[in-house]
């Protein structure tokens, strides 16, 4: 050990870097000096993962990190990350999974005194609720309690079954985002080993992803829209996807906040009607997705019909075309226990996209470029000539307002024959026209887009014969210097199940 500790600090940190984390869990076990370079790797990234076969082993961490509060510091990047739970069959009908596995086992030689003392040091007015749910095991008591005394995490990752149902996690970032600062120093209190008496403030923050997955079947399962709106005020942010519930009533719960720091911003949910709110402070974004969502089970009431307006979408993102680089934008139509697809208004077009003169990369679905009616447009009237990538998705080309150039099989006598369905819906879509516009598209680069180099055009059916489509992309992407790539269906890692 004594020749290893002779070796020079660069050549330690360099030798700690390249160790597995059961490793550097071993050496840090070996000696306080080696201790002090392999703590800062073991401890600086964090994740668990939650799902039908792993529960997160969150006790163990937060029992080490509050007899030590100082290892809170050491933490960069926590990723908490809930896949969806799969719904058992219960008489026809979708359960969730059991009370048992939204709960950990305490180990019975574990004693909660100092999880229950670092609670109620928050002073938080729920340290109440906090507690009991804790001492019943409920993960997000656990998981509150790990982000509650993060100070220097740059990266935050919390999704799905740690959002959904509970409201601790959201209340923890609630206060942490809103709070006032404490009157002494969070970081001398833990390098000091103890407590602050507050929760404290994220000081360095800089991405954060706060999803879930939309419950179809429970309208009242969809709300925290404040818990999620609160992270727009953390100063530091640089990166945020959120998952916003649509208000009754859009209010900024302390004032506008300030978004100038803002450069990459992830929207899912809110209609775009109230998206101006928030694109309207972003002076400085270079990167937006945004996700247009309708579901009939959730959107059942007065305020949401089925009515998507492509002109509405544009006004909504016009105050980002001065500044934005990258514009991802989705339909996401379905259904939830109804099981009937919803029948869609679409009006409005996507052209005004050539205003958005700074794009590089642009992501739309291929019908928002081509159009809904009986008569297609041709892709390169909606696309800016500063794009260079632009992938084509197909979002909402299932539904029956996506109607040119397509004849319906006949349905008739089908049942429940999902091979025939599935059969007829390949020879349904019009497949070789989508691929004569994206030729068009690709012809016309040389003069319209010169700086267009790479069309992705993702698929639904990837099992269909493109072998006709492949040899003519292989025999124009050297002559028109654009290459055109097939892509299978677009996955969301936040959104997946397990």
């Amino acid at each position: 050990m004594a020749l290893l500790l002779d070796v020079p600090t660069e050549i330690i940190q360099q030798i700690v870097s390249l160790l597995p984390r059961a490793d550097l869990a071993r050496l840090c076990l070996t000696s306080h000096s080696i201790r002090y370079h392999a703590e800062p790797r073991l401890y600086s990234t964090i994740k668990f993962a939650w799902s039908n076969h792993t529960k997160p082993r969150i006790i163990f961490l937060l029992r080490t990190l509050l007899s030590r509060p100082e290892l809170f510091a050491l933490v960069d990047t926590v990723c908490l990350m809930g896949y969806a739970f799969r719904h058992r069959a219960a008489r026809g009908e979708r359960v969730p999974v059991g009370q048992d596995w939204l709960r950990l086992e305490i180990p019975s030689n574990l004693s909660l005194s100092r999880f229950i003392s670092a609670i109620k040091k928050t002073k938080a007015p729920y340290t109440d609720v906090w507690v009991e749910k804790l001492e019943a095991g409920h993960v997000d008591a656990f998981a509150g309690l790990l982000i509650a005394y993060l100070s220097n995490t740059r990266s935050l990752t919390v999704t799905t079954n740690f959002v959904e149902d509970f409201t601790l996690v959201g209340k923890v970032l609630q206060s942490k985002a809103l709070q006032l600062e404490p009157l002494h120093s969070h970081s001398q209190a833990l390098q000091q080993e103890a407590f602050p008496d507050q929760i404290p403030k994220f000081t360095q923050l800089q991405r954060l992803a706060y999803v879930r997955r939309l419950d179809p079947d429970q309208q009242d399962h969809n709300g925290q829209f404040k818990e999620a709106v609160s992270a727009l005020y953390l100063p530091n942010l640089v990166d945020v996807k959120l998952w916003l519930a649509n208000p009754s009533k859009f209010q900024w719960l302390e004032g506008e906040p300030n978004l100038d720091h803002l450069t990459s911003l992830d929207i899912e949910w809110l209609d775009p009607g109230l998206l101006p709110r928030i694109l309207s402070l972003t002076r400085n974004l270079r990167s937006l997705t945004y996700s247009w969502d309708y579901i009939d089970a959730v959107h059942s009431d007065d305020w949401k019909v089925p009515n998507l307006d492509l002109d509405e979408i544009m006004t909504a993102i016009s105050p980002t075309k001065r500044t934005l680089e990258k514009l991802h934008i989705q339909f996401r139509v379905g259904f939830g226990l109804k099981h009937t697809w919803p029948q869609m208004n679409v009006s409005g077009s996507f052209n005004n996209l050539v205003k958005f003169d700074r794009i590089k990369e642009l992501h739309v679905p291929f019908a928002a470029l081509s159009g809904f009616g009986p008569d297609y447009t041709p892709l390169d009237r909606g696309i800016p000539p500063s794009v260079e990538t632009l992938y084509l998705t197909h979002g909402m080309m299932e539904d029956e307002a996506f109607i040119w150039n397509r004849a319906r099989p006949d349905m008739t006598g089908w049942g429940k024959d999902t091979k025939a369905w599935a059969k007829g819906i390949r020879q349904w879509v019009p497949e070789h026209t989508f691929q004569s516009l994206i030729f068009l598209l690709a012809e016309s680069c040389p003069t319209k887009f010169p700086r267009l180099r790479q069309i992705g055009w993702f698929i639904r059916v990837v099992e269909d014969d493109y072998s006709h489509f492949l040899l003519e992309v292989e025999r124009l992407s050297p002559l028109l210097g654009v290459d055109i790539k097939l892509m299978g269906n677009e996955v969301n890692p936040y959104h997946r199940n397990d």
